[in-house]
């Protein structure tokens, strides 16, 4: 089963041993808004990419057409 993106920032955070507060301060954003958007697994891609910036990683988000196979 793929984990949800709230499972892979979580993830991510654990393995960068940061707290909740400590990756939303670096992301520019409340602990308390963070952790809402951990509740309803419901972010933008610009939060995504501010996230990944912040552990370290890069972002890719691809669509895939089922048809075809091209990947935009």
């Amino acid at each position: 089963m793929e984990m949800t993106t709230t499972e892979k920032i979580k993830l991510l955070k654990d393995r960068n041993g940061l707290t909740l507060g400590e990756l939303a301060a670096k992301a520019n954003t409340t602990r308390q808004n963070l952790n809402n958007k951990f509740g309803r697994n419901n972010f933008c891609e610009k939060e995504i990419r501010a996230l990944g910036d912040v552990l370290g990683c890069d972002v890719e988000i691809v669509f895939i057409n089922r048809k075809t196979g091209e990947r935009v």
